[in-house]
């Protein structure tokens, strides 16, 4: 099994991938290896594929892939990955049904938890919420008050610039007035990166009638 790190860093091309997780990374992972020219497989455990995004839009992004090759299997719980002599064998259930699938690489893209065990926060008063992410308020402030935390380890979206952004609120506490804080961070973007449909793809077909009326 590898993470997306470790899977960059391959020197074979897997001929059969499976990706357990339906979101971004996994996502992302399957167009890049789709293209290699390996046979992905998604699987996701709830019913709609990238739940986050409009429907009409998630609908898009699994045609493609689809269009290129990739399996995506939604509503399955995956009940095993076992090694076996030169591969992998992942057991999942679809229902009541119970599905084996050999894979060559398998790729663990079902998030990322703050990497907070055996610091000793809690000797320190710093609390910590279910997914080991820092406890913090508006100001980055943790539940001990003079220590702050940012980036990563407070959980959540998990962006560069969203690290960038939380200096800028610490720094207004700690130097400035406080007036800079998660509330006035506004909307955060995001994007998931593919590799863009071809010109034929159904673009053209779905562009609205334009009318000019003098």
């Amino acid at each position: 099994m590898y993470t997306s790190e470790q899977l960059l860093d391959l020197k074979e091309l897997p001929e059969r991938l499976v990706i357990i997780g339906g979101g971004y990374i996994g996502v992302e992972f399957a167009s890049i290896y789709g293209d290699f020219g390996s046979r992905v497989t998604i699987l996701q455990d709830g019913q709609r594929f990238l739940p986050r995004e409009d429907e009409e839009i998630a609908d898009g992004v699994r045609a493609n892939l689809e269009s290129r090759g990739v399996n995506v299997m939604t509503g399955v719980a995956v009940q095993s990955v076992l090694s076996q002599e030169g591969s992998a064998l992942v057991t999942v259930k679809k229902g009541g049904d119970i599905i084996r699938l050999e894979a060559d690489a398998v790729l663990t893209a079902t998030g990322r938890r703050p990497n907070t065990s055996g610091l000793g926060l809690e000797s320190a008063g710093v609390e910590l919420n279910a997914r080991g992410g820092v406890v913090t308020n508006e100001h980055l402030q943790t539940t001990a008050p003079h220590i702050y935390a940012m980036g990563d380890v407070v959980g959540g979206l998990q962006f560069t610039y969203i690290s960038l952004d939380d200096f800028r609120i610490v720094r207004s506490a700690v130097l400035g007035d406080g007036s800079y804080t998660l509330k006035e961070r506004g909307a955060v973007p995001y994007s998931v990166f593919l590799n863009p449909p071809s010109p034929e793809w159904e673009w053209e077909s779905r562009r609205p009638e334009i009318r000019v009326t003098r």
